[in-house]
């Protein structure tokens, strides 16, 4: 359901490269999701089940921090 999706990426060193979503899901899992929801495309059906998925995992691993 991701086939198709490619994101440019700019690297901390500068360098650019285009990256496949697949590929980045498995990287940075939540600044991937982060960056799907301040875009606005986070309701894409090839989006949206993972990336609220995501961000309610985090929100649940930072509240079980803080307890």
């Amino acid at each position: 359901m991701t086939k198709g999706w490619e994101f440019l990426i700019q690297w901390k060193d500068g360098t650019e490269s285009w990256c496949t979503l697949k590929e980045l899901k498995e990287l940075f899992p939540i600044e991937v999701a982060e960056y799907e929801k301040a875009r606005g495309i986070i309701d894409e059906p090839a989006l949206a089940w993972w990336c609220l998925y995501t961000l309610k995992k985090r929100d649940r691993v930072i509240a079980g921090l803080q307890a």
